[in-house]
């Protein structure tokens, strides 16, 4: 695992524990894996191929967190018995009874009751189990991103504008998983500056579209190349009400690849304004698992 992601996964597992009492909280290697890997339990296809964090919240385990009834420092089937009959409203405990089978002839039948025991908790238990269940999963919903955009700050010089605009991750994930790009299961968080229609030049958006796309009928190869070049050149003649000064690319989009938890970044566009006063902008911002949060601005003298 990339030590970011696994640094995420150790402060859930301890969360849980404190939440649920349960002291192996995110372990499947004891308890699946008998002390040996195990791979293709649910975490692990939700990590591996969805860069996601995941937990699977299964109530088998029989509220046994009590195992070591009379506090001696062991756990055996006789701290389990007292448990039962002492704690729970029945023993899930059945007492061995002999039977006759028609086939194999004389046999016991007895033991532990799996389906409420092993596989499910006593319902004496489940209330408190599933409170707890709810609690983690409360947590981990309370840990997601929480993008906002500040208040930007425009400086003016003569006709040209300087627009920062400062985002924050207010949440304690990130907006993606180091894993969650390894796999390109989303795209990096991108910051855009977009205007009314018709006032960047034609094919240029908010949306960081790249001049060149969208041209029909120009053939591929050397001739395409020829005729996106002569498309930028006059596209740079004509005269455009908005022009995009930074970033250097000039297009009205920045790529900042992703906000970890708690973390602020800084974008700045610079615009130019001909043959206008002024003009309403909308800030975007726009991420795969981060949201996407507009904020409306003025450029300009109104």
């Amino acid at each position: 695992m990339f030590p970011e992601d696994l640094a995420l996964y150790k402060h859930f597992d301890e969360e849980g524990k404190k939440i649920t009492g349960y002291a192996r909280a995110g372990d499947v290697y004891n308890d699946y894996g008998r002390g040996s890997p195990l791979f293709g339990h649910s975490p692990d296809f939700g990590y591996w191929y969805y860069g996601a964090i995941w937990y699977g919240d299964e109530l088998w385990n029989g509220g046994r967190y009590t195992e070591d009834y009379d506090g001696d420092g062991t756990s055996d089937e006789w701290d389990r018995l007292q448990y039962h009959d002492n704690e729970l409203e029945v023993c899930r405990f059945k007492d061995w009874t002999k039977i006759f089978h028609p086939e194999y002839g004389e046999a016991e039948v007895g033991g532990w009751n799996p389906k409420f025991w092993s596989q499910n908790p006593p319902p004496e238990l489940l209330e408190e189990w599933a409170e707890k269940e709810a609690r983690f999963n409360l947590m981990l919903a309370g840990s997601l991103p929480q993008v906002v955009i500040h208040e930007p700050k425009i400086y003016v010089s003569e006709n040209e504008y300087l627009i920062e605009v400062e985002v924050e991750n207010q949440g304690f994930l990130p907006t993606a998983l180091k894993q969650a790009q390894l796999v390109k299961i989303v795209r990096p968080d991108t910051v855009m500056l977009e205007f009314p229609e018709g006032l960047l030049p034609r094919g240029m958006g908010g949306f960081g579209r790249g001049m060149g796309r969208g041209i029909r009928g120009m053939g591929t190869g050397r001739g395409r190349g020829r005729a996106i070049e002569e498309q930028v050149r006059q596209r740079e003649r004509e005269p455009s009400k908005v022009e995009i000064l930074e970033p250097q690319n000039r297009q009205p989009s920045v790529t900042i690849d992703r906000l970890e938890g708690y973390e602020k970044k800084t974008v700045t566009f610079k615009v130019r304004l001909n043959e206008i006063e002024g003009t309403e902008a909308t800030l975007r911002y726009r991420s795969t698992r981060g949201g996407v949060i507009t904020k409306e601005i003025f450029i300009g003298n109104k």
